[in-house]
C-alpha cells in the first residue's frame, strides 16, 4: 500500500472539489456572506467610540449622538445575526459532507478482504482513517472549521 502525503491544503482542495462536484454553490455564497459580515463587526466596533467622541467634542445635540449609537448598534446586530446564520449554515453542510465521506469509507471498509483485518499495520491505518471522521474538532470537518 502506497502512502500519500496529506497536507491541510491538499485536504482543503479535495473538499472544495467535492462541493463543486455536488454543485453546492450556495455554500460558497454563504461563506462569502459570513466573511463580509463577520469582518464588518470589528470595523464597526472601532468606529463607535470615534463617532461618540467626535459628537461630544463638536457639541452636537444629544439626540444626534443617541441616533448614531442606535444606528451603529442595530447595524452591528444585523451583521452579527447574518454572520452567525452564514456560519451555522456552512457548519451544518460540512457535517453532512463528513457523514457522506464516512459512509463512503465505511462501505469500502466492509468490502475488505478478511486477511487485511488480521494485519496489525492495516488495522492501525484504518483506525487513523476513521479517527479523521470521528468529530468536528479534528480531521475532515476540522479543515472546514480552521480554514473557512
Amino acid at each position: 500500500m502506497e502512502e500519500k502525503k496529506m497536507t491541510t491544503w491538499y485536504i482543503a482542495k479535495r473538499q472544495l472539489k467535492m462541493l463543486i462536484t455536488e454543485r453546492q454553490y450556495f455554500v460558497f455564497f454563504m461563506m462569502f456572506i459570513n466573511m463580509v459580515f463577520a469582518g464588518t463587526l470589528p470595523v464597526i466596533a472601532a468606529f463607535i467610540p470615534r463617532f461618540i467622541i467626535d459628537h461630544l467634542v463638536s457639541n452636537t445635540i444629544e439626540s444626534d449622538i443617541i441616533m448614531t449609537i442606535i444606528f451603529l448598534t442595530v447595524f452591528s446586530l444585523i451583521c452579527a445575526i447574518v454572520a452567525v446564520i452564514g456560519e451555522y449554515y456552512d457548519l451544518g453542510y460540512f457535517l453532512g459532507m463528513r457523514m457522506k465521506e464516512f459512509a463512503r469509507i465505511n462501505k469500502k471498509y466492509h468490502e475488505i478482504a478478511y486477511a487485511h483485518l488480521e494485519d496489525p499495520k492495516f488495522v492501525d491505518k484504518a483506525k487513523i482513517a476513521f479517527s479523521a471522521m470521528n468529530g468536528n474538532n479534528m480531521g475532515f470537518e476540522n479543515v472546514y472549521h480552521s480554514i473557512f
